[in-house]
């Protein structure tokens, strides 16, 4: 199978060579003008589009115009979600019309929490809950930034906050063309649940990879096409944390800045680590120098204190100059989880 694997930042670079372990033929395509070097060196790139491709997988919004030219299954991408991605009154308008409870503003007390389901056409899938947290420093202090670590656990799809949500959306994603992962952000209390926004991209690919137990060509397959049959996943818990260098989160994006070599990385922790601004330069792992998020480094376990152990044993043998990630990320979904096993919703 040829396969296409569209990145604006290279968020799915590791994708591709996931997919090409398994057999098949990825070709890698950087689609931010400012970060076509990455994946130099690591994966085969595509520069033309020309290709006959069997699937196209898309890793963020912004893309469905091009998207919805490929006469290929596609997954994660269409002018749909575009508008439903990057217009948060439209994202709005989405829940209103599917009866899901909105606010605009996080409750006081209120635990914020992502319900996610993946899309084939006819049917949801692979339901999870998972917490990012989007700041740079421990405590969830410093700038905000796109998922700095976030915790994840599958969910059955009759927990009730799937069926407030994510299941009351089905009938009117049933008349676009979208198909990937469908992510809403709801606060819920005691006595409520709401929802915040809904995003329509692939997100959350490292936690997810983890709990899965299978081919990812034949899932994201699968569901580009509605033909997908029973997934086994682990009932596990998974952590991921970004690993970054400065100036991330303060990068001007006209501007480049020098590499810098990635030491640690092999065969056996690879399976672990999903590379983004990474190339290679004379047979070595490099920053790409392009947006200072280098890599994301996940691991799964049976409670979060495993999880947590797992992540940053990994975590200690990378080095890189200047590197920054946190080291607390699960345990406030430890804390938040047992609320929402109480209160009733999973």
């Amino acid at each position: 199978m040829k396969v296409l694997v569209a990145s604006r930042a290279g968020n799915c670079l590791s994708l591709s060579q996931r997919i090409e372990k398994e057999g098949h033929i990825p070709y890698f395509r950087p689609l931010d003008k400012h970060s076509l070097s990455i994946g130099e060196g690591i994966a085969q790139k595509d520069t033309t589009l020309n290709k006959k491709f069997d699937l196209s997988i898309f890793d963020e919004a912004r893309h469905g115009k091009l998207a919805d030219t490929f006469s290929c299954p596609v997954v994660g991408a269409c002018r749909w979600a575009d508008h439903a991605d990057t217009n948060e009154e439209y994202s709005r308008q989405i829940l209103h019309l599917g009866k899901v409870n909105t606010c605009k503003e996080i409750p006081k007390n209120a635990i914020v929490v992502d319900c996610q389901i993946w899309w084939d056409g006819f049917e949801s899938h692979f339901h999870s809950i998972a917490m990012s947290e989007d700041r740079l420093m421990n405590g969830d202090i410093g700038p905000r930034v796109d998922g700095a670590g976030i915790t994840m656990r599958m969910v059955h799809k009759d927990s009730k906050i799937v069926r407030e949500t994510a299941s009351k959306l089905e009938n009117i994603l049933k008349k676009t063309s979208y198909r990937g992962p469908i992510t809403i952000r709801t606060c819920v209390t005691k006595e409520d649940i709401s929802a915040l926004r809904l995003f329509a991209h692939i997100n959350y690919l490292p936690n997810f990879s983890e709990l899965y137990k299978g081919e990812l060509t034949k899932l994201f397959h699968g569901i580009a096409v509605g033909s997908n049959g029973y997934a086994n996943f682990m009932k596990d818990y998974s952590i991921s944390v970004l690993v970054s260098i400065p100036p991330y989160p303060h990068i001007c994006v006209k501007q480049t800045y020098s590499p810098k070599r990635i030491e640690g990385l092999n065969d056996p922790n690879l399976k672990h680590i999903w590379l983004h601004d990474v190339k290679k330069e004379e047979g070595h792992f490099v920053t790409g120098g392009n947006t200072g998020r280098v890599m994301t480094i996940a691991a799964r376990g049976r409670d979060i204190i495993e999880c947590r152990r797992r992540v940053y044993r990994t975590l200690s043998n990378i080095n890189i100059p200047y590197m920054q990630y946190r080291t607390d990320i699960g345990w406030k979904f430890e804390d938040d989880e047992k609320l929402l096993r109480r209160w009733g919703y999973i």
